[in-house]
């Protein structure tokens, strides 16, 4: 069994310039210097950058740092399971279009940007075993880094690059200086959420696990390449997509791509007219392709109906 290191002096600290130690406010982490101090066993954060408690002034410094505004919230919500747990194309496609619309009615009636869509904020529920009145099949959770819309582009605390880095809109990982988050970068969200779990071939690159492994400004750029293009992106889905999960869903995906790139000027995405017909065809996207999926699943049945009566002959 091997001893637990020492952690008084038994490692030394990578030494923090001075200049860095008397603004402790504007310190930037040294991995290494952190890395060493974890590997000897030093536990202290003020050591392990090179500042004691003192020199960084106490709880006084720590009194006069801003505090980021946030919002205490409690959700009641129903029982769901993530959206990339999907057992069939249609619980897919209408659990993503009912996401949508809670969505647009939290920005439009509740005047609430989420902030933050992705794979684990999207959650699955069935109608007819659920206690929901509304009928949805899907409903979005995790408000935790949502705004008010009137305090869009405003001066305050909350970043305006926010959200869950694989599914940011290609303008979020751009940083251009004048950006700010609206409801089309969460529309954008709304599609590679969509993406991530209909991707089958997966070894190809760009992939979407490349989303996470670049600077946002190189995943912006890869995001950019794989949907620049009708036909482009045509030849893509062709090559990447879960055939076994039928057409209804290339067609779902085609039907955002175009609806959401290219969106032409942001200032042009804010208006009202603009943004309830971004929202409409969002929305006809998911609705329209579970009537050809279940087309085709009812196609499949009687295939395997005739199959058996074949064989039985």
């Amino acid at each position: 069994m091997s001893e637990t290191p020492a952690s008084d002096d038994s490692c030394t600290a990578a030494e923090t310039p001075a200049s860095d130690r008397s603004h402790p406010e504007l310190l930037t982490l040294s991995l290494s210097t952190v890395e060493h101090e974890m590997a000897g066993g030093c536990v202290p954060v003020e050591k392990a950058i090179g500042v004691d408690a003192e020199s960084a002034g106490g709880q006084d410094a720590a009194a006069e740092a801003p505090i980021p505004d946030r919002i205490f919230t409690r959700v009641l919500m129903s029982r769901g399971k993530p959206i990339d747990g999907f057992t069939d194309p249609v619980e897919l496609l209408l659990a993503m279009r009912d996401a949508v619309r809670g969505h647009r009615s939290l920005l439009i009636d509740g005047h609430i940007l989420h902030r933050d869509i992705s794979v684990n904020n999207i959650m699955i529920t069935t109608p007819s075993q659920s206690p929901r009145t509304d009928r949805f099949h899907g409903f979005l959770i995790d408000p935790d880094h949502a705004i008010s819309a009137d305090a869009i582009g405003r001066h305050s605390s909350v970043p305006e690059r926010t959200g869950t880095f694989e599914f940011m809109s290609i303008d979020a990982l751009l940083r251009n200086p004048s950006f700010r988050h609206i409801y089309y970068d969460d529309l954008q969200s709304f599609m590679w959420v969509f993406f991530w779990p209909i991707i089958k071939d997966r070894s190809r690159s760009p992939a979407p696990e490349d989303w996470s492994n670049h600077k946002p400004e190189v995943t912006g750029a890869i995001k950019a390449l794989q949907i620049e293009g009708e036909e482009n992106f045509e030849v893509r889905l062709a090559r990447w997509f879960d055939k076994d999960l039928g057409i209804a869903v290339s067609m779902a995906a085609k039907d955002l791509r175009s609806a959401l790139h290219p969106a032409g000027g942001r200032k042009e995405l804010e208006r009202e007219e603009v943004r309830d017909g971004l929202y409409e065809r969002v929305i006809k996207a998911f609705d329209d392709a579970p009537v050809v999926a279940r087309a085709e699943a009812e196609t499949l049945k009687k295939r395997v109906v005739v199959s058996r009566d074949r064989m039985a002959d």
